[in-house]
């Protein structure tokens, strides 16, 4: 399945904390309760999601490849991705993270990570 992957955390940056987040596409598969996609360890995305132990996997119901594209094109640790994209962003109700309006919404916790991704458990699944 296609979705867009969001999820936020503080970072030290420079000796200063700064909260940040980032939204990127991603291919995930989904059994049962938990999903699973990759991620490689030097993608932004990879740190937030380490950090915060958290992250939504958003199916917008709308064509969104153009979204897609433009947050894979920019990179989330220096640009506000949200500010480039025609998505409605809003919060999670179950997790400290953005999710998208119009979409069916996977508000996920870490269960594990490996050298070649993640495998998170869904605790809320809502359609926004």
């Amino acid at each position: 399945m296609k979705g867009l992957l969001t999820s936020r955390t503080e970072l030290e940056i420079f000796g200063k904390i700064y909260e940040k987040e980032d939204i990127i596409p991603v291919e995930f598969d989904k059994e049962e309760n938990n999903v699973k996609f990759e991620l490689k360890q030097n993608e932004f995305m990879h740190k937030l999601i380490s950090k915060s132990q958290n992250f939504a996997i958003n199916i917008p119901r709308l064509d969104f490849e153009k979204e897609a594209d433009i947050c894979e094109m920019n990179e989330g640790e220096f640009t506000d991705k949200f500010s480039l994209v025609d998505l409605e962003k809003l919060e999670c109700d179950a997790i400290d993270c953005s999710c998208l309006g119009r979409s069916t919404v996977y508000e996920c916790t870490l269960i594990k990570e490996d050298k070649d991704g993640f495998i998170g458990r869904i605790i809320k699944e809502r359609e926004i």
